[in-house]
């Protein structure tokens, strides 16, 4: 089967059916990607913007990730929306926030190699960058623990079932799983 046609089938042309399973307002995925890429979604919503004033290796980096804009604007449309439905363009979205990110710091590179010198510049931005992948690390470190801890009752379960059987006996313990993992 063909994943992109499957989704327009089901969730374009399917007459609504896709609606059954709920509807969001054209603004979820900018709600939910503050949450789900943290920094990330915002860099990558100025590059447009960015690519504009500053032409150069902008534009070629909006030119590449052009597609998720695209899909993002036409995803907002559907009436029914899930998080999976981006997780095609989340690498197109990083690339983006790097391409923002590197307008950005060249900016503050070249106002501040005006003013202190370009060796301090250098450092300043160098700094800057580091700040910046450390706060996107630690803000994905925290979200991939906070996914663990909210949403992990499935496994922790799974984790106890050795210790149901009685003590001394090596019983079979049958558990029933017969739907989606937030049902449990």
């Amino acid at each position: 089967t063909v994943s992109l046609l499957n989704f327009w089938r089901y969730n374009v042309a399917g007459g609504g059916e896709s609606a059954l399973y709920g509807v969001e307002p054209w603004h979820y995925y900018l709600r939910n990607g503050l949450t789900t890429l943290q920094g990330v979604l915002p860099l990558a919503l100025t590059l447009p913007l960015l690519a504009l004033l500053r032409r150069g290796a902008a534009l070629k980096t909006l030119e590449t990730s052009a597609p998720a804009y695209v899909w993002l604007l036409a995803v907002s449309l559907l009436p029914h929306k899930e998080e999976r439905f981006l997780y095609v363009v989340y690498p197109l979205l990083c690339l983006a926030a790097a391409g923002a990110a590197e307008v950005v710091l060249r900016g503050i590179h070249r106002a501040l190699s005006r003013r202190v010198g370009s060796a301090w510049a250098l450092r300043a931005t160098s700094l800057a960058t580091l700040v910046l992948l450390a706060a996107s690390a630690v803000l994905g470190a925290s979200r991939a623990a906070a996914l663990r801890r909210n949403y992990g009752a499935p496994m922790r379960l799974y984790e106890a079932l050795p210790e149901l059987a009685p003590a001394g006996k090596r019983e079979e313990v049958s558990v029933c799983v017969g739907a989606e993992w937030h049902r449990f």
